[in-house]
């Protein structure tokens, strides 16, 4: 199942005036998330070893893999069993969760949301804010 897909995002493509890959940072930015996390599933373990060392290294975005690996979408098959529910909890949450705070904290405003430059600033930016809400998700589970 599909989490997220850049290409849901075509017509702010063109409505905005942007280059396609601005349609994925949001994505980039909680895919590597997810890979410093070690909540990759098994098949991008199997198949992309050396692009997660890349990821990790910060020799390679989010966004450019999911852009070189994952054809652009990412789904719950490139995450393990904790990282599927953590998405699934977390990413696509009705009036908060990961937009909201991908928004607030980097665009800070909705017509704003795909100009965010895909950088390790910016993702260090959001990567307080998501390990926040992993914490207090886990909490809620215990």
């Amino acid at each position: 199942m599909y989490i997220d897909r850049m290409d849901f995002y075509d017509d702010q493509k063109e409505q905005h005036e942007l280059p396609c890959e601005n349609r994925g940072t949001h994505i980039g930015f909680f895919l590597a998330w997810i890979i410093h996390h070690n909540l990759e599933g098994e098949n991008p373990n199997l198949l992309f070893k050396d692009e997660l060392d890349a990821v990790r290294k910060r020799e390679m975005t989010g966004r450019e893999f999911l852009i070189a690996c994952c054809d652009e979408k990412f789904s719950t098959m490139d995450l393990n069993e904790e990282g599927a529910a953590f998405a699934s909890a977390y990413y696509h949450t009705e009036n908060d969760g990961y937009f909201f705070d991908y928004n607030d904290t980097l665009a800070e405003d909705w017509s704003l949301f795909f100009h965010v430059e895909d950088s390790w600033q910016n993702y260090d930016i959001i990567n307080t804010v998501i390990t926040k809400a992993y914490e207090n998700w886990k909490k809620s589970k215990a």
